[in-house]
């Protein structure tokens, strides 16, 4: 599906809407306004439906705000990789633990779970083996 990139800049009391790829520009009073707006505009522009296409909405924050709002993110993106990183040594523990012997129940208590949080590890590892 389409996507394009709309840019939204705060100018007095509106929020200036533009759409780099296609020249054009539109105003909102409200950003919340901002996505129906811009639809609007490149669906005339372009004679689509509003809904053959997605936008990209990108807002410009004063000052220091925007790069803080781009670290945020940056940190949000490294521990969403990390948080999956950690699941996928966790199953492997579990799965390495219990092939060595451990019970499902030892491993609960090793690896501080519910015996049937431990269940469910193996039984996703044993489902990925035979995929």
């Amino acid at each position: 599906m389409k996507s394009y990139r709309v840019h939204a800049n705060r100018e007095g009391k509106f929020w200036l809407l533009r759409v780099p790829e296609l020249d054009i520009m539109t105003q909102a009073r409200k950003l919340t306004e901002a996505d129906e707006m811009a639809r609007d505009l490149i669906a005339t522009w372009v004679d689509v439906a509003p809904d053959a296409f997605t936008i990209d909405l990108d807002v410009a924050l004063p000052g220091e705000l925007a790069q803080r709002r781009d670290h945020a993110r940056q940190l949000r993106d490294e521990a969403d990789r990390l948080r999956d990183l950690a699941a996928d040594e966790f199953r492997a523990v579990v799965r390495e633990a219990h092939e060595a012997g451990l019970s499902v129940r030892e491993l609960a208590v090793a690896l501080k779970l519910s015996h049937q949080r431990a269940q469910q590890i193996l039984a996703e590892a044993r489902e990925r083996r035979s995929a």
